[in-house]
């Protein structure tokens, strides 16, 4: 009997053993070809040593079944949440995407293992597993930072930060001009905030660079990375800038029109230019006022794609000489104050609006010369 019980225990404490012997890892995947995969991709992975399991932790998945998703996508109220994922498979996903992947083993004690590997346990509560994505402040990586400061009480060495978050943007959208020409667009005035050392880590590239400066216990978080998977997905940074050269076209269609169109092509080409404006006005308007996007307000370009230009028609019928001086006005003002509000506007968005001083200063002068003729 007493043979027994004395394997029962033997055995228990063999099973709670092999559940406490974790080696846990900060993986960090190179980005891909989509659109989403822009930025790359931070991930926990945890090996339990002595079930030979491994598990990958992941905080970038979402529910394509939840009702309403693209409405709820594009307001941000969509619902990120974590989700476990076996190491095969995340491994086999991003080799079929070329996308690289690096591990950092974390250098803690069993202990600080047991509390990382609990907290991950219960934010898979169905009642903990989600939450509201923030492209900034709460992310795949972010969540990966904010638990390793809480549970692991991780400290940062001093630091002065330099870089905005948009200036952080800009070197994964080289290769993709008119992406990266959108995402100037849209985003707003917080863009133009300072990251510190701890908002930089939003990037999942960011995150694997600082945590290894980070320290516990007097020593170093990270062990160095070690490459899980090579990159073979590869781009090229776009030799032209397409948008930029566009906009100059259109500043150069728009002299063209003014002193060589006929009135016809002038009144399409004016309804498509203010059009644009407008639409986009509208655009910026909706991300500001009626979505939880935050990076999205406060957007300056709103100085230029003015949605009251829809009412230029209307106005122009009743005072044509006075809504065009106006007009332009305006726009020579934007003008003058481009470089000077607290938001990079895109350089390229500038020829646009030279294209809009253009119109409006040549309606005003055909006008005046009509009504002093």
């Amino acid at each position: 009997m007493i043979k027994k019980i004395f394997f029962l225990l033997f055995f228990f404490f063999a099973q709670a053993s092999q559940g406490q012997d974790y080696t846990i890892s900060l993986l960090t995947c190179s980005p891909g070809s989509e659109l989403y995969s822009t930025y790359g991709h931070s991930a926990i992975l945890v090996e339990d040593n002595g079930l030979h399991r491994k598990t990958v932790y992941n905080y970038g998945t979402f529910d394509f079944n939840t009702p309403h998703f693209a409405i709820k996508f594009i307001k941000g109220n969509l619902l990120y949440m974590l989700s476990p994922e076996r190491y095969n498979d995340f491994i086999y996903e991003y080799q079929y995407q070329g996308r690289g992947i690096i591990a950092q083993e974390l250098e803690i004690n069993p202990a600080q293992k047991r509390k990382v590997v609990a907290f991950l346990a219960n934010n898979l509560k169905p009642e903990n597993r989600t939450y509201l994505y923030d492209f900034f402040f709460d992310n795949c990586s972010t969540r990966i930072r904010d638990l390793f400061e809480k549970e692991l009480g991780i400290q940062y060495p001093g630091y002065t930060p330099k870089s905005s978050f948009r200036t952080l943007l800009k070197p994964y959208l080289s290769d993709t001009p008119w992406y990266h020409f959108g995402t100037d667009l849209i985003l707003g005035r917080p863009t133009d905030d300072i990251a510190d050392f701890r908002n930089e880590m939003f990037l999942p590239d960011y995150l694997s660079k600082n945590l290894a400066q980070a320290t516990i216990d007097g020593h170093l978080l990270l062990k160095p990375a070690q490459t899980l998977l090579p990159r073979t997905y590869t781009t090229e940074p776009s030799p032209v800038n397409t948008p930029l050269f566009t906009m100059i076209g259109i500043l150069l269609l728009s002299l063209l029109v003014s002193f060589k169109g006929g009135l016809t092509g002038r009144k399409i080409f004016d309804t498509i230019l203010f059009g644009a404006a407008a639409l986009s006005g509208l655009l910026f308007t909706f991300m500001w006022t009626s979505t939880q996007h935050e990076v999205c307000y406060e957007n300056y370009n709103l100085l230029w794609a003015n949605p009251l230009f829809f009412f230029l028609p209307i106005f122009a019928l009743r005072k044509k000489e006075t809504t065009w001086k106006v007009v332009f006005g305006y726009t020579v003002l934007v003008g003058l104050l481009w470089f000077l509000v607290p938001q990079k506007l895109p350089v390229a968005q500038f020829f646009f609006l030279l294209a809009l001083i253009v119109r409006s200063g040549h309606h005003a002068k055909l006008f005046f010369k009509s009504t002093n003729s």
